[in-house]
C-alpha cells in the first residue's frame, strides 16, 4: 500500500512546466449552409477473455465476464460544406495512438471536424494504453490486439452513422441536475447537463448526444466484470434513438446518493 501511495503521488506532481496564459486562437475553420442531415449508430466491442479492466489501479486486472454490454456509438450531423462526428467509447480514456488509428480508417468519408471521446467507465476493457505509468495505475497490461479492436469498433460505429445519414433536424436544452452530483474537492457541485436531441423530419427519433460530469466509479475497485457502469445504462436507454454520452470536463464530479446506489438506478 506505501509503494502504490507513492506511485499515485508521484504520478499526480505537475511535471509539466505551466505555459503562460495565450488568447484563443482559431486553428481550422469549416462552414456549411443548407439543409441538416444526421445518422447515428453503434458498435460492439468483441473481447479477448480475461481482458484488462481499465480504471483503477489493481493488483489484478484480469476480468471474469461482462456485467453489461459495452462498445462504441456515433453521431454524424452534416451540411453542404461540413460534416463533423462525435464518437463516444466505453473506456477510460482515449490515448492519442486511438485516435489516430481511428482517423485512418475513416479517412475517406471526408469527415472536418472528428470528436473522439471516452465515457470514462472505470469498469471498461483496458489494456489498449502503451504507458508504462498508465498501464500500471489505470487501464492495465498493453496488448495491441487490444487497441487496434477498441479502434476498429469505434470506426465501424462511425462508418454505421454516416451511412445512416438523411434528412433531420436538432433542437438543444440546457440545464442542471445538482442532486445527482457531489464534489470530491469539496468545493461546489456541479450538475450541469446539455442534450441536443435529433429527430428526422417527420420525428422519429435518430440520437441523443448527452453531456454530463460525474465519474463512474460506482462498481469500484473490487469489481471485476466489464462494465459501462453509470453511463453503460444511460445508453442503454434507446427510445430517442442512439444515445452519446460525452463525460464533462469537470473532473471532481462524482455521483451522489447511498454507497450502495447502483448504476442502473444512478443512470
Amino acid at each position: 500500500m506505501a509503494v502504490l501511495a507513492l506511485t499515485l503521488g508521484v504520478a499526480s506532481l505537475p511535471w509539466y512546466a505551466e505555459r503562460p496564459a495565450t488568447p484563443p486562437r482559431v486553428v481550422s475553420a469549416v462552414v456549411g449552409a443548407g439543409p441538416l442531415r444526421a445518422g447515428a449508430a453503434e458498435a460492439a466491442f468483441a473481447l479477448p477473455p480475461g481482458v484488462p479492466i481499465g480504471g483503477f489501479a489493481r493488483r489484478m486486472y484480469g476480468s471474469e465476464g461482462l456485467r453489461d454490454a459495452v462498445g462504441a456509438r456515433a453521431i454524424v450531423l452534416a451540411t453542404p460544406g461540413c460534416k463533423v462526428v462525435v464518437a463516444s467509447a466505453d473506456v477510460l480514456l482515449v490515448p492519442e495512438a486511438i485516435e489516430a488509428a481511428v482517423r485512418g480508417q475513416v479517412s475517406d468519408l471526408d469527415i472536418d471536424g472528428l470528436f473522439v471521446t471516452a465515457t470514462h467507465t472505470h469498469a471498461g476493457p483496458g489494456g489498449y494504453w502503451e504507458s508504462s505509468a498508465g498501464e500500471r495505475i489505470a487501464t492495465g497490461p498493453y496488448d495491441p490486439r487490444i487497441r487496434d479492436a477498441i479502434a476498429t469498433v469505434i470506426a465501424v460505429a462511425i462508418r454505421r452513422a454516416n451511412e445512416a445519414l438523411a434528412p433531420a433536424r436538432a433542437a438543444v436544452a440546457r440545464g442542471t441536475a445538482i442532486d445527482l452530483v457531489r464534489s470530491r474537492s469539496g468545493g461546489e457541485r456541479d450538475g450541469r447537463l446539455t442534450v441536443l436531441r435529433v429527430e428526422r423530419e417527420g420525428g422519429a427519433p435518430v440520437a441523443e448526444l448527452v453531456v454530463f460530469a460525474a465519474h463512474p466509479t460506482i462498481l469500484g475497485g473490487a469489481n471485476r466484470r466489464i462494465s459501462g457502469d453509470w453511463p453503460g445504462r444511460l445508453v442503454a436507454d434507446g427510445r430517442r434513438g442512439t444515445r452519446v454520452l460525452v463525460q464533462g470536463a469537470i473532473g471532481d464530479q462524482s455521483p451522489a446518493g447511498p454507497e450502495s446506489v447502483s448504476p442502473e438506478r444512478f443512470g
